[in-house]
């Protein structure tokens, strides 16, 4: 893969043409909550799902929360999500979920580690729906994913079990620019006489959008020499991954 971007490698690193949706210091980032966010918290209870006709949003416990639902939200505008009502009401449920967590542990997500995310999305699809509350959508998940790898720089997919990549690129990045790429790097593989499936090859796509996610772009145009020798060396790609690479 590293000839696909030998036409627009550079010698040195440039700033990604990808702007990254989330800007840490727009936030308040103490780690630990406030007694009064505690609180306020526990009091919303369900609330936090924020669903339609059972949500008050004049409640004056949101306020109180702003500052841990204010980068929640952002993150959720930027989100790519399937025209499907599940799907929403999963970002939804992620959203609570990150909430409750904050509360349990009394940190914010600025202060969680990778360990953190896992516990929360787990293991599993299975673990998941074990441990999450009976309320909580199975599509709130993959979203939970997508929120640790925005705030957190989360890339250690290969402890959540049996993941897919392109589901998580899509949400971050947008399916578009994501199948864009996809179809780009097919072209030239056709042009160098591989058999490459139609839409999406199960064969390219795992290991492109790995490549993609930790670059934290989805233009190829960013895949500079120095991307690739960084994305080598990086501890989130799978050995699996590194013989493609080349």
């Amino acid at each position: 893969m590293t000839a696909l971007t030998t036409a627009t490698a550079s010698t040195t690193d440039t700033p990604l043409s990808w702007p990254w949706p989330v800007e840490p210091d727009r936030y308040d980032p103490r780690p630990e909550l406030t007694g009064d966010e505690r609180e306020a918290l526990a009091s919303l209870g369900t609330d936090l799902r924020r669903y339609p006709g059972g949500h008050d949003p004049q409640a004056p416990q949101w306020k109180t929360v702003r500052r841990l639902l204010r980068p929640l939200d952002d993150v959720r505008a930027s989100l790519w999500c399937p025209d499907d009502g599940s799907y929403r009401r999963g970002v939804d449920d992620a959203i609570a979920l990150i909430l409750l967590r904050c509360a349990a542990r009394r940190r914010t997500v600025w202060a969680w580690s990778a360990e953190n995310w896992i516990a929360l999305i787990g293991t599993s699809a299975r673990q998941f729906t074990t441990n999450a509350p009976g309320w909580a959508e199975g599509t709130a998940r993959p979203y939970l994913s997508a929120y640790a790898y925005l705030l957190s720089g989360f890339t250690e997919f290969d402890q959540l079990g049996s993941f897919r990549r392109l589901p998580l690129a899509w949400r971050v990045f947008g399916k578009r620019p994501v199948d864009e790429a996809q179809q780009q790097v097919a072209q030239v593989l056709r042009g160098w006489g591989y058999q490459v499936e139609a839409g999406i090859d199960p064969r390219i796509s795992p290991v492109l959008c790995q490549t993609l996610l930790l670059n934290r772009s989805p233009m190829l145009e960013d895949l500079t020499t120095e991307a690739f020798d960084r994305i080598r060396q990086h501890p989130g790609l799978p050995d699996r991954y590194i013989g493609p690479l080349y």
